[in-house]
């Protein structure tokens, strides 16, 4: 009996340390002289796998390279549903999805916002994700020149407001 508890103890412990955890990371930098800000988005690539094999893309692997331009085609409507750049008068930003690369388990991604003539003020609408993973946390470090902002957006909370020079 000691042993039929121990042993039920042990896989009780075992579904209580699996703790499922989504997060990816926006990285964002006013380049002034281009009138644009440039965006680096680091995701966790078997996350990005099953986004485009759940969402039906027919990838199952960013690392195979006959599928490139389907993953391009992808990343590129999946960027543009969710990440969202409004300025300070609410004009939503055009993007361009640039491509993208492998570095050992994440994804980089990058993507440009362009004709951003000054930075004073942005609002930013992330849903990045969290129609496939509701517990998805997408972490936001925006530059402006020496100035740097971070925010974490997520399901609840997937609007913010990004104010430079205050």
């Amino acid at each position: 009996m000691k042993k039929l508890i121990m042993i039920l103890s042990l896989i009780a412990m075992g579904f209580a340390l699996k703790h499922e955890y989504y997060v990816s990371v926006f990285q964002l930098n006013y380049n002034k002289a281009n009138k644009q800000v440039e965006v680096s988005l680091k995701v966790f690539t078997d996350d990005l796998e099953k986004m485009l094999k759940d969402k039906r893309y027919g990838i199952l692997s960013v690392s195979n390279e006959t599928h490139r331009t389907q993953i391009d085609l992808a990343l590129e409507k999946e960027v543009k549903k969710g990440f969202h750049f409004r300025d300070k008068n609410n004009k939503e930003h055009e993007l361009n999805v640039l491509g993208f690369e492998e570095e050992e388990d994440v994804t980089w991604v990058y993507f440009t916002v362009k004709k951003v003539r000054s930075l004073k003020e942005a609002n930013l609408e992330v849903t990045w994700f969290t129609e496939i993973f509701p517990g998805q946390k997408n972490i936001i470090h925006f530059k402006n020149g020496g100035e740097e902002l971070s925010e974490y957006l997520d399901i609840d909370n997937p609007q913010k407001t990004f104010t430079f020079g205050t």
